[in-house]
């Protein structure tokens, strides 16, 4: 994996984010409801729904409300953006190259270590010829802190793996 060298990196341990009971409503279905009974007592009740959504069965939408669940009954601090400058230490190869979905490890040292697995979701160049400058912000997602990924070859699905949107 590469390593990418940053200017900013920004935390966010927002309880906005919380989500502990999440309605999915696929099109032409039933709304499929997954709950956190702690997470409702400790923050309080924070509704997240997703309707008219493309998905082929119930059974899908209630996994999907589950995986959402999972990832967002709870704080955590994730990363939120990252900007690099493209032009110093020489970053054009590893700046350049990234896409949105690619997989990174953003780690930021500056008060405290902090290291998350992220994917790329959007991607903004701000170039300006006046500053000579050409900065490359990238927003983050953390991947989700889940250890029952599905394994090639060992894993089976509702047994020892869970569906993952």
């Amino acid at each position: 994996m590469a390593e990418y060298f940053y200017d900013d990196i920004v935390p966010s341990q927002d309880e906005g984010e919380i989500r502990n009971r999440i309605t999915v409503t696929r099109r032409g279905g039933d709304p499929q409801v997954a709950e956190d009974a702690a997470s409702k007592v400790a923050y309080f009740l924070r509704d997240y729904t997703q309707s008219d959504l493309l998905i082929l069965t119930d059974a899908d939408s209630l996994a999907r409300a589950q995986f959402l669940l999972l990832l967002y009954k709870d704080p955590h601090i994730r990363f939120s953006s990252m900007v690099v400058d493209s032009r110093a230490d020489d970053q054009w190869p590893a700046a350049l190259n990234l896409e949105i979905g690619d997989h990174i490890v953003a780690q930021r040292f500056e008060t405290s270590a902090i290291i998350q697995d992220v994917f790329v979701d959007g991607i903004n160049h701000d170039i300006s010829r006046d500053d000579k400058s050409w900065l490359i912000s990238y927003a983050l997602t953390p991947m989700p802190e889940v250890s029952d990924w599905w394994i090639v070859g060992e894993s089976v699905l509702g047994i020892d793996t869970r569906l993952a949107f």
